[in-house]
């Protein structure tokens, strides 16, 4: 069973979604309103792969809506390493206890594959070592989980990656001077308003994704029904 795990969304000022019944649900501003989500992989590909994400919100009449957009597994990757990150990656047999258990207890999805491939360099310092990575032909595995905190909300967001090589520094005569970084972790950040409720990408006609003007996700009611939230209003066409 896919898992969810439950957040909070604060927003500034009163949000309007859309949703497929041609209504809209109304989000008030200045509170914290709460929802849940979870990824999976939307589709496999002959390369790569494209991640989905699932965003839930229960109305004031108790009827929970459900919304989707499309990731690149790059989305997760090209920010590991970036002056934003909270902190540096680490490997993955170096983990905390409570990073272990998140990928052990709370994993999205496992295997899903990227493809990084712009001729640039880039220098990644994992723990205490500093790795030279060619994006040529990278093809890394992402795995992605999430840590709780005692109330079940949304504690750290984690992606493991595997497969990713790198330069061997000062090789000298080496024909392929590369090494496989062993797996590593780092925590990853998803902004909601920017990400989860808005779709970057949109499906040809042979079911190809291509990056496109962002829109916002369109939700669609579920059978599913939670405890009513009057701070989501929805309003019939």
């Amino acid at each position: 069973m896919t898992p969810y795990v439950n957040n909070t969304l604060w927003l500034n000022v009163p949000t309007t979604l859309l949703t497929i019944t041609g209504g809209r649900l109304r989000l008030a501003a200045q509170e914290s309103i709460r929802y849940s989500f979870t990824f999976d992989i939307a589709q496999k590909g002959q390369d790569t792969d494209m991640i989905g994400s699932t965003v839930k919100l229960t109305d004031s009449e108790g009827v929970v809506w459900a919304g989707r957009s499309i990731w690149h597994v790059d989305d997760f990757l090209n920010p590991i390493g970036s002056l934003g990150n909270i902190e540096a990656p680490f490997f993955a047999d170096h983990a905390p206890a409570e990073v272990t258990a998140a990928f052990a207890e709370g994993l999205f999805l496992s295997g899903a594959r990227g493809l990084m491939d712009d001729d640039f360099y880039r220098r990644l310092e994992i723990g205490t070592t500093m790795h030279t990575i060619p994006m040529q032909y990278q093809s890394p595995l992402l795995d992605l989980a999430y840590r709780a905190d005692d109330e079940g909300d949304l504690s750290a967001l984690y992606a493991r990656v595997n497969q990713l090589y790198a330069h061997v520094d000062d090789a000298e005569e080496a024909e392929e001077p590369v090494f496989i970084i062993p797996p590593f972790i780092a925590r990853v950040e998803v902004e909601v308003c920017s990400r989860l409720f808005i779709n970057y990408y949109i499906q040809d006609e042979n079911g190809h994704w291509e990056s496109n003007i962002p829109q916002l996700i369109v939700f669609e009611p579920t059978e599913e029904r939670g405890e009513k939230n009057p701070l989501v209003t929805h309003e019939a066409s």
